[in-house]
């Protein structure tokens, strides 16, 4: 088989199932084709294929069996392999080879594609073990299989995240219902809860794997949300989805083409006779050239999910410095501005150096700056921020100055 296969591919051999494993969990090794003999020492063929099935980035490699076993050993491997083995549902590969068998036998039929996620599944590994998860996994396997009596097909995708596909119905509301009390029942995990994207009468003139995207996409759009349980793809939802997906795309032009813009909302102390300018805050507006003006509702929360609002408070940062600078160069002004903090600048090891750095080359102090977390990093892990905050912040504390001179101050003609 080596002298055949040479002439057209780089071939790598091993002498048993141990070898073999070493070579290829090798990350700088990427291989095209595997022929498996089952019959191997130290390590069987079986023992390395299920190993192989295990691993997210070798279980695409194909697989090509060699053996003098009898048919019907070799029926219970191939059985071994197209299942997970944690859960006994298909993996990724055969799922949707068996839906493609599915269509092709009923092409007048609608089709239902769904993906099911368990909410905040790494806390019960931290909470209960990894028993637990596992027992969950198998557990919420075995619920989806007995609920739509094997007439939909299911497989695990990854961790906690499953597809299902058939027939269009209408009853998920009182399936899953059903199904989610049961799962808390079984499983004695009062708080456990779980969330599904369903797209209803898929689109057939569409790759397969877009069926599951929309589904994952709905799944997705009510990640967190404890009041809701399912949530439907539509066309309105995949225009959204498209509509954040180009602001993603934009926003390296936006900022180099300096699309974003910020204006500096004063802040006045109501305390004395007259209202005196105290400071300012940074709001980021975003124009861009072909949408027109865009809502921070749009951006900020999109962004905040995805990490790319480092990218925006980097900018909103500089952009407050420089006319911070600007007023003490000009008119002789110091007015505090205050500026927006997100979860991920707290968590990012650069954060204290990028600010002094940028504080060091404006010539400004701590005193010009004011920086405020946003609610949305506050509300997610409150007791972890806090701890955090605290101490990257301890030793650098100072308050703030007074104003030298007041903007009304500052502009009364001479």
């Amino acid at each position: 088989m080596g002298n055949i296969l040479s002439e057209h591919y780089e071939l790598s051999y091993a002498a048993n199932g141990e070898e073999a494993f070493e070579k290829l969990f090798d990350r700088n090794a990427h291989y095209s084709l595997v022929l498996l003999d089952l019959l191997m020492p130290i390590m069987s063929g079986l023992e390395l294929l299920e190993k192989i099935q295990a691993d997210e980035r070798l279980k695409a490699v194909p697989i090509i069996v060699m053996t003098s076993e009898k048919p019907a050993e070799v029926k219970s491997i191939i059985k071994a392999a197209e299942k997970d083995s944690l859960t006994g549902l298909f993996n990724r590969e055969f799922f949707f080879e068996y839906i493609h068998q599915m269509e092709d036998c009923n092409k007048g039929k609608s089709i239902d594609a769904l993906a099911l996620n368990i909410d905040h599944f790494h806390i019960l590994n931290e909470s209960y073990g990894r028993k637990i998860d596992d027992s969950v996994l198998k557990t919420t396997a075995s619920l989806l299989m007995k609920a739509f009596e094997n007439s939909y097909i299911e497989c695990r995708t990854d961790s906690d995240h499953f597809f299902m596909c058939g027939f269009h119905r209408d009853d998920y509301v009182s399936i899953f219902n059903a199904l989610q009390e049961e799962l808390s029942r079984v499983t004695q995990i009062p708080k456990i809860h779980f969330r599904v994207g369903i797209y209803q009468n898929v689109d057939k003139s569409a790759p397969m794997e877009t069926w599951f995207d929309h589904a994952k996409l709905a799944c997705d759009r009510i990640k967190g949300d404890y009041t809701k349980q399912i949530f439907f793809y539509t066309k309105e939802l995949n225009d959204a989805d498209l509509y954040h997906e180009r602001l993603i795309n934009d926003i390296e032009d936006a900022i180099k083409n300096r699309d974003l813009q910020v204006y500096f909302q004063p802040k006045y102390g109501i305390l004395g006779e007259k209202p005196v300018l105290k400071s300012a805050e940074a709001l980021v507006r975003w124009k861009h050239p072909k949408l027109g003006m865009i809502s921070p509702g749009d951006f900020i929360p999109l962004f905040e999910e995805n990490g790319l609002i480092q990218k925006v408070d980097h900018f909103v940062w500089r952009e407050a410095a420089d006319r911070i600078r600007e007023w003490k160069d000009t008119i002789g002004a110091s007015v505090p501005v205050s500026v927006n903090v997100s979860r991920i600048d707290i968590y990012d090891e650069g954060f204290e150096e990028r600010v002094n750095s940028l504080l060091k080359e404006k010539n400004l102090t701590p005193a010009d700056i004011y920086l405020e977390i946003t609610e949305s990093a506050y509300s997610e892990d409150a007791a972890r921020l806090t701890e955090r905050t605290q101490r990257r912040f301890q030793s650098s504390r100072s308050r703030p100055k007074p104003l030298t001179r007041t903007f009304s101050e500052a502009f009364k003609p001479a």
